[in-house]
């Protein structure tokens, strides 16, 4: 009987386990994709660890016993190589994907399929924990390598291993790389257009000779090689002898995936990288010479590298540009003739900010002006009753020194008015230099962070080619507008965006050249990527014209997914349709491939452009292709802002977040179990003040109401605040660092009149109503009223995981203890001391800050460290406890024990009952 109740499937929690391990789930897949090119190997097993443990606890909370067997294989094969410090390679990849797959079928099935799963599932289940168990024994057994027939061939092409290299040194031969690589990267595509092109023959065999003499300068003989090999076949292209095409660009193309990944190399990586990789550029090398002999490369038609290592990478835009830009100096003498100097983004950011003072001090100046233009009226109004009194004593006969004295008083006066106009004339001169100077000033700062569209495009006709030969497509990428100035910022946040576009563009856009020639089309398809400034904003858009998307399709597929009713899927129109494949998860595609089917994709060009507050278009013609447009700001730096009061503070709302503005009197808001309400347009909008949310006293008066509506069209919420003092254009100053994330906040600013203005975040806003909402009782904005009734004792809940969280919270609740919740150590750091809380219930492992350094934080300091901690945790051993404990935690309990009294007990213990 009690096995039996063991295995009951918690219903009311089901949904919560799905969104929790969809959400692990997307995580992991971006993890496992981007692997092979991630830096940090170790840090990137430590978060598949992480979000394993995250669907594990969920599981074993929902009591979904299939889901709890997949998690702990994963689990153990992941500490295991994480001790053993072991890299995941290609198979091990392979298997943690099909693992994963499991685990995003398992969320799918119904309370029924979990408690009995069927033969198939339990079936798929062992094999996949069979593939797991193989994982770390093939990781630690040492692989037998066979030897290629024509890769091992070669035993005359060997060299040297550089035992030390001049740090100096190879910062220049990094540089040459870096300019070089591109050269040959671009030339080799167009070279492939045009294998005759004897010019551009002429560019990369010289591009490739000063590859080789830079590295030969610095004694990196694998590099010396490897440029010579490239050499030779191009000058052998150029004598006729040879054509380099197909297959032998793609040898020429892993040649500069290896001279690029060298050119990241710091001097004490370059010599194990080389002795490790010295087979694969061996092998390079001989197949550079075959091609310089006339003999066809030896490599399969498609593509050997995984397709998802193809993305726009440049050595040029690489670490370098993260921490630095390019400031361009104009050489006076010679205006053909520019300069260029490296400086730091930190720098620019600190220019920004002395900028913005600047503006705020000449700002001061005007404010100045007006002033001594109301002490000339003064001065004014004094001779007028100078005048007055002249007029009256003339009645009187006065004596010669009365005259005199008078006569001096109002000469004395009126000299001083002329002089006082002639300052203002002065300081209203002073005021338009002193402006025009600060605005070309802030100008020259703000062009210094652009840089030219082409800058992040580099990789994008090499990512093209390759897809589209492993797909046996033709499809020829174009780029327009590459002198077009972007952010530098922006540039870098765009670029997985654009990459996500054009891979879908490829993939569900351009037919085969079968299909294209039966439509009538040319057999190479065509995707433009155009950048571009219209109407003080940057315009990004891709553009194909490929098969287009049908309409009808996408409307059954929401219908399917039961985004929304049938009712309004027949009303929605075509934009609204074409909004829906930016969701997460949504996919027009049945099966999943290498390079799409997830619905990941565009879900990234959403969720980076609502961060950089710009606004997404589409457009698709059935047969005709598609277009998606993202409409940008020109930079970050400065931002257009509705000004907004609350608390007679200063707030900004950034425009390109803010749905809809409006005022309302107090009689138009509704009630629907105690949540209050308005209607817009035949939707509610549920209706929180600004003070709430932001934690303080809600003291608005009057009937009417500004109301600063935001979300999407799907959930839309209006925030109330005290008045709206209009539009402004912000400098922003970004906070500092060593606050972390302050909640609901972004950016700080200064008013013209040097008034601080906190910058609102709309995402933190909108996840704080959400979390409001659901845990906490909404005051009305209807009233001035407290903020929360001081009585009721206030716990915080500390969980990575959705459904422990929600667990947690709803069983302190049901006790009548008020209940908010955080996401991860930095969330309740910040929480804890901007509240006041009666109790810290927190789970050990988290992202950004652990349970062990928010208990410590806590404990450390003054004003927190009377505040009780509860430590909650999976781990039940002694040891674990005891560490708990030894930061200073006041209670340590199992996770296990949410199934009855303990915890309720445990917070008694230390806080009392609720009241």
């Amino acid at each position: 009987m009690s096995e039996q109740k063991k295995n009951k499937v918690n219903i009311p929690m089901l949904d919560l386990f799905r969104v929790e391990t969809r959400s692990q789930v997307q995580a992991m897949d971006k993890i496992l994709s981007d692997y092979p090119e991630l830096e940090n190997k170790t840090t990137a097993t430590d978060i598949l660890l992480r979000t394993t443990k995250a669907i594990k606890s969920a599981a074993r909370l929902v009591n979904i016993d299939i889901a709890i067997q997949i998690t702990t294989a994963i689990e153990e094969q992941l500490l295991a190589l994480h001790a053993a410090s072991i890299l995941l390679d290609s198979d091990a990849l392979s298997i943690l994907n099909t693992a994963t797959r499991l685990m995003e079928h398992i969320s799918g099935m119904d309370a029924e399929q979990l408690e009995n799963p069927d033969k198939e599932t339990t079936q798929q289940l062992e094999d996949v924990k069979q593939q797991l168990i193989t994982i770390a024994n093939a990781s630690t057994t040492p692989k037998k390598h066979t030897p290629n027939p024509v890769t091992e061939k070669p035993a005359d092409i060997h060299f040297s291993i550089p035992e030390s290299i001049d740090p100096s040194m190879l910062d220049l031969l990094k540089a040459e790389m870096e300019s070089n690589i591109n050269i040959l990267s671009q030339g080799i595509l167009d070279l492939e257009e045009n294998p005759k092109d004897n010019s551009q023959l002429e560019k990369l065999m010289r591009s490739s000779h000063s590859i080789k003499g830079a590295a030969r300068l610095v004694n990196i003989d694998a590099v010396v090689k490897l440029a010579h090999a490239m050499e030779d076949c191009f000058v052998a292209a150029q004598n006729r002898n040879i054509c380099i095409s197909g297959n032998c660009t793609d040898i020429v193309f892993q040649s500069l995936d290896l001279l690029k990944q060298i050119a990241s190399l710091s001097a004490d990586e370059i010599a194990p990288w080389t002795t490790d990789n010295s087979a694969q550029i061996i092998s390079v090398i001989h197949e550079l010479q075959r091609i310089r002999e006339g003999h066809s490369p030896d490599i399969p038609d498609k593509l050997t590298t995984d397709i998802e290592s193809s993305k726009p990478d440049s050595v040029s835009t690489s670490k370098v540009d993260k921490q630095t830009t390019a400031v361009t100096t104009t050489n006076t003498r010679n205006p053909e003739t520019d300069g260029t100097v490296r400086v730091s983004a930190r720098r620019i950011n600190r220019l920004m900010g002395l900028a913005g003072e600047l503006s705020v001090t000449s700002g001061w100046i005007r404010h100045h002006a007006d002033d001594m233009l109301n002490l000339k009226r003064k001065h004014n109004d004094l001779l007028d009753t100078i005048d007055r009194l002249r007029s009256v004593l003339e009645q009187h006969k006065l004596t010669e020194l009365e005259h005199s004295l008078i006569d001096k008083l109002q000469h004395k006066a009126e000299q001083y008015r002329d002089t006082l106009s002639t300052q203002l004339l002065n300081l209203d001169e002073f005021d338009r230099r002193s402006n025009a100077l600060t605005s070309n000033l802030n100008h020259e700062i703000i062009s210094s962070r652009m840089r030219p569209f082409s800058d992040g495009t580099q990789g994008y006709k090499r990512m093209v080619r390759d897809i589209s030969r492993s797909l046996n497509k033709k499809i020829r990428l174009e780029i327009l507008g590459e002198a077009t100035q972007v952010d530098r910022e922006i540039l870098e946040k765009i670029d997985a965006p654009i990459n996500h576009m054009i891979r879908n563009a490829i993939d569900h856009g351009i037919e085969s050249p079968e299909e294209r020639i039966k439509a009538g089309k040319n057999e190479t398809g065509l995707i433009k990527l155009e950048a571009s400034h219209n109407a003080g904003q940057l315009l990004i858009t891709v553009t194909d014209d490929g098969r287009g998307v049908d309409i009808e399709t996408i409307r059954q597929k929401v219908l399917d997914k039961k985004l929304v009713n049938k009712t309004m899927a027949e009303k929605l129109s075509k934009s609204e349709l074409l909004d829906f494949l930016f969701l997460p998860s949504f996919s027009t595609r049945d099966q999943v491939t290498e390079i799409s089917g997830r619905g990941v994709g565009l879900d990234v060009v959403h969720e980076t452009l609502q961060e950089l507050r710009g606004k997404l278009h589409s457009a698709t013609e059935l047969g005709n292709g598609m277009q998606i447009s993202m409409i940008l700001p020109l930079t970050l730096s400065v931002i257009r802002s509705l000004m907004v009061k609350v608390n007679n503070e200063l707030y900004a709302f950034p425009l390109a977040s803010i749905n809809n503005l409006i005022k309302i009197n107090k009689s138009d808001v509704s009630i629907l179990e105690d949540k209050q309400y308005i209607s817009l347009n035949d939707q509610h909008i549920g209706l929180i003040h600004c003070a709430q949310i932001l934690g303080m006293q809600n003291t608005s008066s009057g009937e009417e109401l500004s109301v600063v509506i935001i979300g999407d069209w799907q959930n839309l919420y209006g925030v109330v605040v005290d008045s709206m003092l209009g539009e402004r254009a912000l400098a922003l100053r970004p906070l500092n660092s060593r606050l972390g994330k302050i909640k609901d906040i972004n950016a700080a600013a200064l008013t013209d009149d040097g008034e601080p203005v906190l910058v609102l975040d709309t995402d933190d806003l909108i996840a704080s109503i959400k979390d409001i909402i659901s845990g906490k009782d909404i005051i009305k904005v209807t009233q001035s009223s407290q903020v929360l009734d001081g009585e009721i004792k206030r716990v915080l809940v500390v969980d990575d995981s959705l459904t422990v969280r929600e667990v947690e919270k709803k069983l302190i609740e049901s006790r009548g203890y008020l209940v908010n919740v955080a996401v991860d150590g930095v969330d309740a750091w910040n929480t804890v001391r901007s509240g006041q809380y009666d109790l810290v219930i927190t789970d050990v492992d988290m992202p950004r800050m652990n349970g062990i350094e928010l208990v410590s934080l806590i404990k450390s300091d003054a004003a927190l460290r009377t505040m009780p901690v509860m430590m909650v945790s999976y781990k039940d051993r002694p040891e674990d406890k005891q560490k708990g404990l030894e930061a200073g935690a006041d209670y340590y309990l199992t996770k296990g024990s949410f199934h009855d009294e303990t915890l309720i007990d445990a917070v008694r213990d230390l806080i009392g009952d609720a009241k």
